[in-house]
C-alpha cells in the first residue's frame, strides 16, 4: 500500500510516460499469468513459449548465471530480470530483431547458406512464408517487493582472508516469478528493408549462450530467503 502511495504521488508528477511503464502485469492489454511448474517448462518449452507464466523455483544469481532452479527435477532456465542479473557474463546474440513479422521458421544456418547459393531467394513466393506477432511487451512492477528481492539474491558473504569463494551466497532464495517465458528457436529467415534475406539463428541465452529457455521477469509475486549457514563454494 505505502508502495501504491508512492507511485501515486510521483504520477502526478510530470513523468507521466514513465509511470505508465510501471504498471500492473495484470493492467489493461497485459496478459493474464498462466500458473506452470517450472519441469513442465523445462520438459515442453515449446508448449509454452512466448507465454506470460507464473512459476516457482529457487533464484540462483552470481558469477556468470542467472537461474531459476527446480529440485524436483534439476532443471533450470535463464532469469533476465534488471538488477539482478550475474556479475560477469558473455552472450553472444545472434536473433537480433528476433523472428517476428513475416518470416520462414525452422530454418537451420546450413539451409539458409544452400538456399542463397541455389538461388532459391530468387523465387521467393515458394517460400514458406508466415506472418508471426511479435509477444506481448513486458511490464515491470518495480515495487518494494521487487527491491528487497534484488537485494536478497545478490548479496554475498563476506570473503574470509585465504578462503577464495567464486558464488557464495548469503541467502538461499526461492521464488513465484511473473514474466515471458521465452525458448530459443533453431532459427527463421527475414526479408528486411534493404531488400536482402537474413538469417536469424536461435542461440540460447545467457552465459555463452548456454540456456536453451530464459524468463523475462516482470514482477516478483512472493519469495522466501534463509541464511545460508556457511558459503556454498
Amino acid at each position: 500500500m505505502r508502495d501504491r502511495r508512492r507511485m501515486g504521488r510521483w504520477c502526478g508528477s510530470s513523468l507521466v510516460v514513465g509511470c505508465a511503464l510501471l504498471g500492473s502485469v495484470e493492467g489493461a492489454g497485459a496478459a493474464v499469468p498462466e500458473p506452470v511448474d517450472l519441469c513442465a517448462l523445462v520438459a515442453a518449452p515449446e508448449r509454452f513459449a512466448d507465454r506470460v507464466v507464473r512459476v516457482r523455483g529457487r533464484v540462483v544469481v552470481g558469477p556468470e548465471i542467472s537461474a531459476l532452479w527446480s529440485e524436483a527435477c534439476h532443471g533450470e532456465i535463464w532469469l533476465d530480470m534488471p538488477g539482478a542479473g550475474p556479475t560477469a557474463m558473455v552472450t553472444t546474440d545472434l536473433d537480433g530483431p528476433g523472428c517476428y513479422g513475416r518470416v520462414v521458421r525452422g530454418v537451420s544456418h546450413d539451409e539458409f547458406v544452400e538456399w542463397a547459393f541455389s538461388g532459391k531467394f530468387k523465387t521467393p513466393d515458394a517460400l514458406r512464408w508466415e506472418d508471426v506477432a511479435p509477444p506481448t511487451p513486458i511490464q515491470y512492477v518495480r515495487n518494494g517487493k521487487w527491491r528487497r528481492f534484488v537485494r536478497k539474491v545478490t548479496q554475498q558473504r563476506p570473503e574470509r582472508r585465504g578462503v577464495a569463494c567464486g558464488y557464495c551466497p548469503r541467502y538461499s532464495v526461492s521464488a513465484t516469478l511473473v514474466g515471458r517465458f521465452e525458448n530459443s528457436h533453431s532459427g527463421c529467415v527475414k526479408r528486411e528493408a534493404d531488400g536482402r534475406y537474413h538469417f536469424y539463428g536461435g542461440s540460447g541465452f545467457g552465459h555463452l549462450n548456454g540456456f536453451k529457455s530464459r524468463l523475462l521477469v516482470g514482477e516478483v509475486v512472493a519469495f522466501t530467503a534463509s541464511r545460508n549457514p556457511k558459503a556454498v563454494q
